[in-house]
């Protein structure tokens, strides 16, 4: 099993973490059609 070091929980492991992309930008303004 793999760990990653936590600096809040200390050692977890990675299966707890995961990784979506970067999160898309929110435009100045939104209109709902």
């Amino acid at each position: 099993m793999l760990w990653l070091s936590c600096p809040n929980c200390g050692s977890r492991p990675i299966e707890e973490f995961g990784f979506g992309g970067e999160l898309p930008t929110v435009p100045d303004r939104i209109t709902d059609p």
